[in-house]
């Protein structure tokens, strides 16, 4: 079985990646706070919230007919992946050039206003402020990362 990159376990383990990574290029050197960085905890939350979503989905990425940890790892390094080129990629779109991994967020989050029940949105609020709290040091990078979250609830709720 392949990856949904549409689904909702996919995007929320890129959004992850977003987050944990803080919108930058993996590893970057020079950055503050050690923003380009995944950390063991914003790994693990990932993880178990991919985990939960594939369980409730019966999504078995690899095909081994057990859906299990192993799935959600999958699809968490699959989006890592991608997120990985296309944090550094850019696109045309209405005329203006903005970096991939800026319009899979627009995407992600008005297919899910457009498409999911409240249920998941709450969901989808409650894992990133799931992630972010895995990390809460009380860093300057984080009041910019609640910002960025605040943005994406008035995409997804329409306000």
């Amino acid at each position: 079985m392949s990856i949904n990159k549409d689904g909702l376990p996919f995007g929320l383990a890129y959004m992850g990646c977003y987050l944990a990574y803080n919108g930058v290029e993996p590893n970057k050197a020079g950055l503050i706070d050690g923003a380009a960085e995944m950390t063991a905890a914003e790994r693990q939350y990932i993880l178990s919230s991919i985990l939960k979503v594939v369980e409730m989905t019966e999504e078995d990425v690899d095909g081994d007919g057990v859906v299990d940890e192993n799935d959600a790892e999958e699809i968490l390094q699959a989006a890592e992946d991608q997120y990985s080129v296309d944090v550094v990629t850019e696109e045309e779109m209405d005329g203006e050039m903005y970096t991939k991994v800026i319009l899979f967020n627009v995407n992600f989050h008005v297919r899910m206003r457009d498409a999911a029940p409240d249920a998941v949105k709450e969901f989808i609020m409650n894992f990133y402020e799931g992630i972010m709290d895995s990390t809460d040091s009380g860093s300057t990078i984080e009041d910019v990362e609640r910002k960025q979250v605040e943005s994406w609830r008035k995409l997804l709720y329409n306000l």
